[in-house]
């Protein structure tokens, strides 16, 4: 900070006192060359011939008033020059000393610092920018701290569940039937199944999430995604259904990304509502847009949690961990991709135990796009017929 210092602020006042010294001299040369020859012309025209040892005396006292007072005005325009200039110097070099203190403060590690930013000026608005960078920083910084406790916590249920069934399988406590092969089995799909969410968010939030869009029938989405969750369903005891009105609405999205956002929605509406409740999908339109809404009659959400459902490792009741085995950013993935699409993903509810409503609203395709793919590529395949009612 001293060499910054030095170097700007010497730099500065160095600058201003020479443009002070080129002036004064300047003033100086121009006084003595041109002031007597406009001396004698005004002498002469007031006094006319003057004896020339009246001259000499007058010609040497204005010299010597001349001399005296650009000797003076010079000392005192320098001295108020050389203030000035400190002055200017120390208000121009405070600011980037203050952002250059705070951008070491940044590159430790302590993010967040603010400078202050008072005024218009272009310092002004640099400090302006800085803060926001600086906030920035600090909110990534906090997301990651965040998202490594997190996938640190994620991580520990399966690795200790695997860790303590191999060693009761290498310690012969622990029988090596079909029952531990299927928990084993369990433990590492749902390591595999985080690692996969987790890629799949990071590279949406990087931008660099590709999807293909093509002309998809809602309808079929609709019932590949009712069939891939019907076995959950029935083994739940929960009625799933699926409704489009109209029954042919066409959208340019990727079918296998929207297949599997329907996919977490339904898992979660599922694994959130009680034996005997009802899951179903509902389709609708408007000039602009399609609309797919997932309903469920199960717990529902408070008011305040509607927008931290989204966000990653998020669960309304944390005691739920152990029973539910997904990797806890299925809503973060579901929005993300639907995002991608160039959507929205929403959730609504009327509060704890009045159920839950995720709506998907994705722009409609272009009228020349709808008919030119009538059927769902997504990981399971639809059948002919567009769904209207179908129950499970």
């Amino acid at each position: 900070m001293n060499r910054l210092r030095r170097s700007l602020g010497a730099k500065l006042l160095v600058a201003q006192l020479l443009v002070v010294i080129v002036g004064s001299l300047t003033l100086l040369l121009v006084a003595v060359t041109a002031g007597p020859w406009l001396f004698d012309r005004h002498l002469q025209g007031r006094l006319g011939a003057v004896p020339a040892s009246l001259d000499a005396h007058i010609h040497a006292a204005f010299e010597d008033a001349l001399g005296t007072a650009l000797l003076g005005a010079v000392a005192v325009a320098s001295a108020t020059a050389v203030v000035i200039s400190v002055l200017l110097t120390r208000r121009i070099v405070a600011p980037i000393l203050r952002l250059a203190d705070a951008a070491a403060q940044i590159a430790s590690g302590r993010f967040g610092i603010q400078i202050p930013a008072a005024g218009e000026d272009e310092l002004a608005s640099l400090a302006r920018s800085f803060n926001g960078m600086s906030a920035a920083l600090a909110a990534t910084e906090q997301t990651r701290t965040r998202l490594i406790a997190d996938v640190a916590h994620e991580l520990r249920t399966p690795v200790s569940t695997l860790d303590g069934y191999l060693e009761g399988l290498a310690d012969g406590v622990i029988a090596p039937d079909t029952g531990t092969w299927d928990t084993l089995r369990d433990q590492t799909r749902r390591l595999s199944r985080l690692a996969e969410d987790l890629a799949l968010v990071s590279r949406a939030e990087e931008g660099r999430l590709q999807v293909h869009p093509v002309a998809t029938d809602v309808a079929q989405l609709m019932q590949a995604a009712v069939q891939a969750a019907r076995p959950a369903a029935m083994s739940s005891g929960i009625n799933l259904s699926a409704t489009s009105r109209p029954d042919r609405m066409t959208v340019l999205a990727d079918p296998e990304r929207l297949h599997q956002v329907l996919g977490n929605l339904l898992d979660n509406a599922i694994q959130h509502t009680p034996a005997g409740g009802s899951v179903e999908i509902v389709a609708d339109q408007t000039p602009d847009a399609v609309r797919m809404a997932v309903i469920d009659s199960g717990e529902g959400i408070p008011p305040e949690e509607l927008e931290r459902i989204f966000t990653r490792f998020h669960r309304l009741d944390p005691a739920r961990t152990a029973v539910n085995r997904g990797s806890g950013i299925g809503l973060t993935v579901a929005r993300a991709l639907v995002s991608e699409h160039g959507g929205q993903l929403t959730a609504a509810s009327a509060g704890p135990g009045h159920g839950s409503r995720f709506t998907i609203t994705l722009p409609r395709a272009p009228a020349r796009a709808a008919g030119e793919g009538d059927h769902v590529r997504s990981p399971v395949e639809a059948g002919s017929d567009p769904v209207h009612e179908q129950q499970s």
